[in-house]
């Protein structure tokens, strides 16, 4: 959207069916960032386990460390 609003004012220069394309594209773009970011807010969202409620690793799953020298 920022590079669309950088070329406004040369759109707006040349009018006629540059204008017209620009428009239905820039109307078209921002639609779809809209959609896009109330997507992501609700697709993507994850909710954050209290700690308290995280399973505990299973100390029989650990392997022994050996010193490095060793």
């Amino acid at each position: 959207m920022a590079k669309f609003e950088e070329a406004k004012p040369f759109v707006n220069t040349l009018g006629g069916s540059y204008k017209a394309n620009f428009d239905k594209t820039y109307a078209e773009t921002a639609q779809k960032l809209k959609t896009m970011v109330e997507e992501n807010k609700t697709i993507y969202f994850d909710i954050e386990t209290p700690v308290d409620e995280l399973p505990h690793p299973d100390p029989q799953n650990y392997v022994k460390v050996s010193p490095i020298l060793d």
